[in-house]
């Protein structure tokens, strides 16, 4: 039960003899970040915790906690008055990891978290390879993939009222701009390429040296790799949710935060998109490039962005867009030498040029008379 606890995803507030508590590890999102989209905050099927409990419209999940309560008791040799006394036992210290205050009866909020718990541990080890072989394949959340999914997003609802703002520091301010968009970095010259590593915080800047031209410095070019971002039609619950956990409990180790608003500066248009899914740096699931570049860009609105660790890399980036030669220089390539075929001509096309202006030269100056 120690991890159940440490594991519960909805926020409420703990009674007033609690505030005190170090241990509170369950908060409720911003009001400034809820307002954005709250259905992005609020459970369409399952309620887990006192938050939401009690809603009508989240009634008919009920059923299946009993149910998988009973199937855990079974499963681990447990009575229901057992598993009863050992919530009733910690029932304080689950109480102050809420972030708030619980209008629930001692009765009332022990027997939550006790079906709560077991409906956890139950769907994760349903979930799983090993763990079907305890439950019945004819389960109705097993066998309805709709609604398992809808079962796995409610699970992951934050759906918090942070109420540490003052505490932490944590300034909510609008969206900057630091960089210019992707489709215009490339024009000046700048690489996109996939980032081998998966992972967030994985963004890298190098730059492009020619090996011979390592002398001159204004020849060398910079190269972004990303991690692949896949846009699909509930990533903006997810990453809502996960940008509001780092916001308020992590902000020191913000990388969702900090990928989405780079992602948010290099995406101004749907054109913007068209390149990074050429690139392979995000693949759209939803089909449409404008609804994309709107996703990302409403993603960053009211984060906070006191700490955004690629504003360095962000200005050299800018840097490089703003020296016209190099603008210049990626269009003569992209135009003329963009690949063997279209390289191939202009140097032909050079060639013979050379030879009629010197030809030309030869007959005006050089000819007898």
């Amino acid at each position: 039960m120690e991890e159940e606890k440490k594991n519960e995803c909805v926020i409420i507030e703990i009674p007033e003899d609690l505030k005190n508590w170090s241990d509170c590890v369950i908060y409720r999102v911003p009001r400034k970040l809820r307002k954005v989209n709250e259905s992005s905050f609020t459970p369409q099927l399952l309620s887990i915790g006192p938050f939401h409990h009690g809603r009508n419209e989240l009634k008919g999940m009920e059923p299946h906690k009993e149910k998988y309560l009973e199937d855990f008791c079974k499963r681990t040799d447990k009575t229901k008055q057992d598993l009863g006394n050992f919530v009733s036992h910690h029932s304080t210290e689950i109480l102050a990891s809420y972030a708030g205050t619980v209008e629930l009866t001692h009765q009332v909020f022990d027997q939550m978290i006790l079906r709560d718990s077991c409906f956890i541990l139950e769907l994760l080890c349903l979930f799983s390879d090993k763990g079907c072989q305890y439950h019945d394949q004819d389960d109705y959340l097993l066998k309805t993939p709709w609604l398992r999914n809808v079962v796995q997003l409610d699970l992951f609802w934050l759906s918090k009222e942070f109420r540490r703002e003052e505490r932490r520091g944590c300034p909510f301010r609008e969206h900057e701009k630091y960089l210019y968009s992707a489709t215009k970095l490339n024009k000046a010259g700048v690489k996109f390429a996939p980032s081998a590593n998966k992972q967030a915080k994985f963004v890298e800047f190098n730059t492009i040296e020619k090996p011979l031209f390592n002398f001159i410095p204004f020849l060398h070019s910079l190269k972004v790799e990303l991690p692949t971002f896949e846009i699909q039609g509930n990533t903006e619950t997810l990453m809502r949710n996960v940008i509001a956990l780092e916001q308020c409990v992590y902000p020191d180790k913000a990388y969702i935060c900090n990928y989405v608003a780079l992602m948010s500066q290099l995406v101004d248009t749907a054109e913007d998109i068209e390149f990074l899914v050429e690139k392979r740096i995000i693949k759209n699931m939803l089909g449409s490039n404008k609804e994309v570049a709107e996703l990302v860009n409403k993603l960053t609105y009211k984060i906070t962005e006191s700490n955004f660790v690629y504003a360095n890399k962000c200005r050299q980036l800018n840097r490089f867009y703003e020296t016209r030669f190099n603008i210049v220089r990626a269009t003569l390539k992209r135009v003329y030498f963009n690949d063997l075929w279209t390289g191939s001509s202009t140097v032909l096309g050079i060639c013979i040029l050379m030879f009629s202006v010197s030809s030309t030269i030869k007959t005006l100056f050089f000819s007898k008379d």
